[in-house]
């Protein structure tokens, strides 16, 4: 059964990401694969560290005016 739901899954991004090519060739040059990559890449587990890390990078001028504002 999961087997089958892993296929059915796959097979509706391809025709998704056919179809979102097609439509997005009249502006950018982007293949179906591209579309497909971040899809189909493992997902990677992150550490507490290391999103911690990252948001204080992604919102680093907010802290500062808290901080200014203290």
């Amino acid at each position: 059964m999961w087997d089958g739901y892993q296929w059915r899954r796959e097979q509706e991004e391809n025709q998704l990401a056919y179809f979102t090519a097609a439509m997005m060739s009249v502006h950018v040059k982007v293949s179906q694969a591209e579309l497909l990559k971040p899809l189909r890449e493992p997902i990677k587990e992150n550490s507490k560290t290391d999103d911690e890390a990252y948001l204080k990078e992604r919102f680093k001028k907010i802290l500062e005016q808290k901080n200014k504002a203290r």
